[in-house]
């Protein structure tokens, strides 16, 4: 089963699923020490807030059109 499927079946936030199958002091464990110390997290919710926004903007402007 792939990962978006057992989080579904599993009712568990990703977090705990993640924490799971996160060997610790692994690759992936390291990786996401390094994301999280660069705040990916935090610079991917801005992306997301920026591009709602522009979205707004466009259909407003077509709206106007």
């Amino acid at each position: 089963a792939g990962a978006a499927q057992l989080a579904a079946q599993s009712g568990e936030p990703a977090s705990v699923l993640r924490e799971r199958v996160t060997s610790k002091g692994g690759t992936t464990a390291a990786a996401l020490a390094s994301f999280d110390a660069q705040g990916v997290k935090e610079a991917i919710v801005r992306g997301a807030l920026a591009a709602e926004a522009r979205a707004k903007e466009m259909g407003d402007e077509l709206g106007r059109a």
